[in-house]
């Protein structure tokens, strides 16, 4: 059975309804994010909202803005142990490179419909992005899979191979064979955690279609995946990892918050996550640590930062931390320092590995 689907404008955070039912909807700019989902995701679309609303104040009033893991954030010091830290992101539909300081920005190309992060692939030749596809309407009509060269050459439609038109959030096995993803295909009730070949070939379903599983993320050590898990009664969010074989699936976050968005430390031995969970946050998370057995979480930033992507040294977390323009900040692992990093207009940071 199958929700009715929900628009968000991120430029108002005004709920429309609708009564098709297409799968995923997403569409960035560089002023405002008009999502529109399945009624399951139209909580999480929400919840980034106002959560990178809540990241544009808070930057905007730095002064007074202190939070209370975290120093002020500061544009002006960038420090050494992450200036020269490579970075991919994407700003007006166009994927560019650029080291932490700022230097060295690259455009690599313009990714017609892309929404999500640009996933650095482990040799470095290639990222994997989801697009859209819209009919004459303006209607996102597909969520597809693509891989795009970093020197430019064509892109390749990953999901046209795999046989499916409802694919999102792919993210690389650590030696770069296969992409685990989230899809629909075929009898699927709910959106399912998959795997295929780095081509796209032969796609491997992992989840039960008992819930929705979204932004799955592979370990660095290649033995586990975590994902969000979306209770399809309470449309609670929380995270889980499984094996890499999807055996073994258990809940990490286990919090009746919402938890999202996962990211893995480089051992392998925790998660960092988007969390409602602190006390008075409601909306305007903030990003929480934990170890994979569950214990010991804890926040780690300030509230109104999302998309956590955990950098290949272990030291920062990088996170969209504003709204109109959208912007970068780099978050310490341990919770210590949060960092404004100069670059602007900026959406989905991720890290090169």
């Amino acid at each position: 059975m199958f929700r009715a689907n929900a628009i968000l404008d991120c430029s108002t955070c005004t709920q429309m309804r609708s009564g098709s039912d297409i799968l995923n909807r997403v569409r960035p700019s560089s002023r405002s994010f008009t999502w529109v989902l399945p009624l399951g995701r139209f909580r999480t679309a929400l919840l980034a909202c106002l959560a990178l609303a809540g990241a544009a104040w808070k930057a905007g009033t730095a002064s007074s803005a202190a939070s209370e893991t975290s120093d002020t954030l500061s544009r002006s010091e960038v420090p050494d142990s992450l200036e020269r830290l490579q970075l991919a992101f994407f700003r007006d539909g166009v994927l560019y490179t650029v080291r932490a300081d700022g230097s060295q920005m690259r455009r690599v190309a313009e990714v017609e419909g892309a929404y999500n992060a640009p996933h650095w692939s482990p040799d470095g030749t290639q990222f994997l992005v989801r697009v859209e596809s819209t009919n004459e309407s303006g209607e996102v009509v597909a969520g597809l899979i693509v891989s795009v060269p970093i020197d430019g050459g064509p892109i390749v439609n990953l999901s046209a191979v795999s046989g499916s038109a409802a694919d999102g959030n792919p993210n690389w096995s650590p030696n770069g064979e296969q992409i685990v993803f989230d899809g629909r295909r075929g009898d699927d009730r709910y959106q399912n955690i998959y795997v295929m070949n780095a081509d796209g070939s032969q796609p491997v379903r992992l989840t039960d279609d008992t819930r929705e599983g979204q932004y799955p993320a592979w370990s660095p050590d290649g033995t586990m995946i975590a994902y969000t898990v979306v209770d399809p009664q309470s449309f609670d969010f929380d995270v889980w990892v499984m094996d890499s074989d999807g055996a073994n699936a258990r809940n990490v976050s286990n919090s009746p918050a919402d938890d999202n968005w996962a990211t893995w430390s480089p051992d392998s031995d925790q998660l960092a996550f988007f969390s409602t969970r602190q006390p008075n946050d409601d909306s305007d998370g903030r990003v929480w640590v934990v170890n994979i057995d569950g214990s010991d979480p804890h926040p780690v930033s300030a509230g109104g930062m999302g998309e956590p992507d955990w950098s290949p040294d272990g030291n920062w977390i990088a996170v969209n931390c504003g709204l109109n323009p959208s912007r970068v900040c780099a978050v310490s692992s341990h919770g210590t320092r949060s960092v404004l990093l100069p670059i602007d207009n900026a959406a989905f940071p991720n890290w090169k590995r």
